[in-house]
Order: C-alpha cells, then sequence, then structure tokens
C-alpha cells in the first residue's frame, strides 16, 4: 500500500513539472487556426456520419489551405507543410491527432493549455471535449475561406486517406518535388507555401501556363 502511495505521489509530481515545463511554449506557436480548419473537416464528417481518420483529415486541411493559397493569395493555416513518406503533413495536426492512430477520429482537436494535464492524462478525448468545450480550437474563418473548405470537403470527402494520398504523389507535385530533392534524406523538409501556390495556381489556370 505504502509503496503504491510514493508511486502515485511520484507520478503526480513529475507530471507537474512536465505541466509547467509545457506552458513555457509561446501560444503563438499553438497553432490555434490550423487545428481549427482541421476541426471543420471532424465536424463535417460527424455531422454527414462519416468515419474521418488523421490521415484524411491532413490532407483535406493540405488541399484547403494550397487551394487558398491559390484562389485567395493567402495561407489558410499557421503551421508549414512537410514532405514524409506519405505525403504532405502538417506537424502539429499529425501531433494533436497521433493519439488516434490509424482509427477513426472521435473528437475534436482542443487547445491543450486550457485543459488540465492531469485531465489528459486520464481522461478520453471524448471525455476532454465534452468536460472542455470552451477549449476546441476554434476561428473566425472568412466567408472566402469557408468557401475553399466547404469546396475541399465536396470534392474529397469520397476518397479514403490513401486515395488522398496517391493525389499527392503524382509527378511534379510540391511533394514530389521536396521529397526527391530533400525529404528522402532529410527528416521535416518543409514544402513551402511558395511552392505550393505556383503549383496549384497553375493547376487550376492551365491556360496562363
Amino acid at each position: 500500500m505504502f509503496k503504491k502511495m510514493v508511486y502515485c505521489i511520484k507520478r503526480y509530481y513529475f507530471a507537474i513539472v512536465k505541466y509547467r515545463n509545457s506552458t513555457n511554449t509561446s501560444k503563438a506557436m499553438d497553432y490555434i487556426k490550423t487545428k481549427a480548419a482541421c476541426n471543420y473537416f471532424i465536424e463535417q464528417a460527424r455531422s454527414e456520419g462519416r468515419r474521418i481518420t488523421p490521415m484524411q483529415a491532413i490532407k483535406l486541411v493540405y488541399f484547403a489551405h494550397a487551394y487558398a493559397l491559390a484562389i485567395l493569395d493567402k495561407p489558410l493555416i499557421d503551421d508549414h507543410v512537410e514532405a514524409w513518406k506519405f505525403g504532405a503533413v502538417i506537424p502539429s495536426l499529425y501531433h494533436s491527432l497521433k493519439q488516434f492512430g490509424s482509427d477513426p477520429i472521435t473528437a475534436p482537436i482542443l487547445d491543450t493549455e486550457q485543459v488540465d494535464y492531469i485531465d489528459r492524462l486520464i481522461k478520453s478525448p471524448e471525455e476532454l471535449a465534452r468536460e472542455y468545450p470552451k477549449a476546441i480550437c476554434q476561428t473566425n474563418f472568412s466567408k472566402e475561406e469557408t468557401e475553399v473548405m466547404n469546396s475541399i470537403w465536396a470534392l474529397y470527402k469520397d476518397k479514403d486517406a490513401f486515395e488522398l494520398s496517391a493525389i499527392i504523389h503524382q509527378p511534379n507535385t510540391p511533394w514530389t518535388q521536396v521529397w526527391e530533392e530533400k525529404g528522402k534524406y532529410t527528416h521535416g523538409a518543409i514544402i513551402s507555401d511558395a511552392l505550393i501556390k505556383d503549383y496549384y495556381t497553375r493547376l487550376i489556370n492551365p491556360a496562363d501556363e
């Protein structure tokens, strides 16, 4: 009994230390807009009774970001995109959703600074979303941004994660260019917004080439 009590006290102590260290991260690095965009697609799937996996959600946000750059001339998200083996990955979303593995996402992404660290250790994503509704990442997207996301959802919602990845893996895409040049040899090689914008602008305006 005594050993179990000591173990619990130690676990609680180290959890508090870890929590305090985590709060030193700048608020600007929380990528709330990126996570809000992902939550948009998670909610669309929920409202239509569809399953959506982390890989699908990340790819949908990537496409929405790409077309926002091409059509609106501005980024949709506040994080960067990297070239990983299975396609374009947005780091903040990968880390926020990795708890689900390849299974469907069952809860929206939360702003963890608003959630008690101990609760994060012991409660499920669904419980946290119910108990901390104000922590759900959301933002006021413009009408134009919402229209882009609506269009991406309508266009790609029937495709699974590997079909979306296959589109990104086509010849001469931003992912292919960066992966072939750097991604194979450098983990986290960045796909620049400039490269993404150039490719998707030409994709929607082929006559301009």
